[in-house]
């Protein structure tokens, strides 16, 4: 389970990210991120529309496995770029090739 630390929660950091911040598309998920130099650690933003997901239960399992996925990579910083406030948008129903993909992904992102 990944703590309270490192979720975003404060809707200025989300309004900040999704403005400022780079978007990297991948076929499930939009990533938008920004670094953060004055944090010890990253940390993770979840965004996932009722429109896009009317079940509450799938909402909350996609929740947990993008969690899950970013709890491997939660406290290694990628050099240079220090540590990072992150934001997955879902956009539509993810499939298991897709959580792959975002596994890969986080996988080159921070290591």
């Amino acid at each position: 389970m990944l703590s309270k630390k490192y979720l975003i929660r404060d809707k200025k950091i989300f309004n900040a990210l999704k403005h400022k911040g780079r978007r990297i598309k991948l076929p499930c998920f939009l990533i938008s991120f920004l670094a953060n130099r004055s944090a010890r650690h990253n940390c993770l933003g979840i965004i996932i529309s009722q429109k896009r997901i009317a079940q509450a239960v799938r909402r909350n399992q996609i929740r947990r496995r993008i969690k899950a996925i970013f709890s491997l990579f939660k406290q290694e910083p990628k050099t240079g770029f220090g540590f990072l406030n992150l934001i997955v948008v879902v956009l539509k129903e993810p499939s298991q090739k897709d959580y792959a993909q975002l596994n890969i992904f986080f996988k080159k992102f921070f290591v």
